[in-house]
């Protein structure tokens, strides 16, 4: 792959983001479409994403991705957003363009492109969605505009669970409703939740071995689990497995939010099937290959 006067740059930034596998696969595409672009990954923490972001508009990038833990901070520097970013109040992908930055939100889409490739069926099902932050926003909410029939939200800061099921009830005809932290609740909503999806930070370092849900009798063997973490199984992930539900990590979710991002940035389709089967070593439906 060459580099040289006329290379186009996307990127990462984020933190942490050594271990991401995003740059492996905008190249990998770049490359099977003879595109003179590139894509790396900028350690980038909150204090420091203002200047990482005008930088990249300095620097005339095609456009970049962001992560944890700057996604809400994107969205309030971009200069116009789209209706997803807008609901969720996040951007994880940014369009740089005649000096603007567009914000998009893709990983909503995405989770939702990774049920569907791995032949889950969500619509009018119940989703029990662990988390309130940015990417359970994007989850929840695009989950709900595909169809499902209620989700339920279990998050550490109830008045922020309690805002995120505002935001479906306002913009879907699914109905959402928040959830206390305690073995009761726990065990109600698990009793009628089909899917299950963690998008916490529990299970990735430095929080490797704890999950959102530490109750392995509440895993139901008819539950499709999914985790939003990538990479070595999460003990969500584990336990679940142990109790005979089916599992799938985001490795999914990482590939079809990046499809989608790679058609933002050049209009066109990324191949999908060539770059799965040469950046993921295993099965996308982990511990069930």
């Amino acid at each position: 792959m060459r580099i040289d006067g006329a290379t186009r740059l996307t990127g990462l930034l984020g933190s942490p983001v050594s271990h991401s596998l995003s740059p492996a696969i905008h190249n990998c595409a770049f490359k099977r479409l003879g595109l003179n672009v590139r894509y790396l990954n900028f350690e980038t923490g909150a204090a420091d994403f203002k200047a990482a972001f005008d930088a990249m508009k300095a620097l005339g990038a095609l456009g970049f991705n962001v992560t944890m833990p700057c996604k809400e901070e994107a969205a309030r520097y971009a200069d116009e957003l789209t209706a997803e970013a807008a609901i969720t109040g996040a951007v994880n992908t940014v369009k740089l363009e005649n000096g603007k930055a567009y914000g998009h939100n893709t990983d909503g889409r995405g989770f939702v492109a990774a049920l569907d490739d791995a032949g889950v069926a969500y619509k009018d099902k119940h989703i029990l969605i662990f988390g309130a932050g940015a990417t359970a926003r994007a989850v929840g909410c695009a989950l709900a505009a595909a169809g499902a029939g209620g989700v339920s939200v279990c998050g550490r800061d109830a008045a922020k669970a309690a805002r995120f099921c505002e935001l479906i009830n306002a913009n879907t005809d699914a109905r959402a409703a928040a959830f206390g932290y305690n073995y009761d609740s726990l065990k109600n909503e698990t009793a009628v939740s089909d899917i299950l999806v963690n998008c916490t930070s529990l299970g990735t370092p430095p929080h490797t071995g704890l999950s959102p849900l530490p109750h392995p009798e509440l895993f139901l063997p008819r539950h499709t689990v999914l985790d939003v973490a990538y990479g070595e199984p999460t003990q969500f992930l584990l336990t679940a497995a142990a109790a005979g539900c089916r599992t799938l990590d985001g490795s999914g979710m990482l590939l079809y939010q990046a499809a989608l991002a790679f058609h933002i940035w050049t209009g066109m389709e990324m191949p999908v099937a060539y770059v799965r089967k040469r950046v993921f070593p295993r099965a996308i439906d982990n511990l069930h290959a």
